[in-house]
């Protein structure tokens, strides 16, 4: 049901609103035939404000923020946002080195693709268990971390962006 209801909310159809959407099946069997259209049909729905937050906490450790875990540093715990489908907070950081685990322990942690990558605004890679990325210069930052799940809900990779 999250399907139709997220097809409803990407179309920008507002909550709580009974809205109709107009709907066709196309099918093909290659490039060879043509396509086949089926007569359009009409689905009614009210789309609703739905967000499942993830079982897993995910936190930013290292010296780029409150050092590496240990007896008086630990994680900086990035809450879930769900609009953004993404944990996302706004902090200052230092320069140094970093990298995000999950549930605060080391078990499942992201790390960048080449030891000492400076993330941007643009989306980067993250991998299990990957390298250290850095932060160069200190200040506050908007740290998004966005984690692909498997069909068994467990973290397999995600990107993270970080901006002024």
């Amino acid at each position: 049901m999250t399907e139709l209801n997220d097809i409803f909310t990407n179309l920008g159809l507002p909550a709580d609103v009974p809205a109709q959407v107009d709907v066709r099946v196309l099918a093909s069997v290659g490039a060879s035939a043509p396509t086949q259209a089926s007569a359009v049909s009409t689905i009614g729905a009210t789309p609703y404000d739905f967000c499942s937050i993830p079982k897993d906490s995910w936190g930013l450790v290292g010296p780029a923020g409150d050092g590496w875990p240990g007896a008086t540093a630990t994680d900086i715990v990035l809450p879930y946002d769900c609009k953004a489908r993404a944990y996302l907070l706004r902090l200052p950081l230092k320069a140094g080195d970093f990298k995000f685990r999950a549930n605060k322990d080391w078990g499942t942690n992201f790390g960048s693709l080449t030891k000492g990558a400076t993330p941007g605004a643009s989306p980067l890679p993250q991998k299990l268990s990957g390298e250290d990325m850095t932060i160069t210069t200190p200040g506050t930052y908007t740290v998004k971390l966005v984690v692909t799940l498997d069909a068994a809900g467990i973290p397999t990779n995600g990107t993270v962006t970080i901006t002024p």
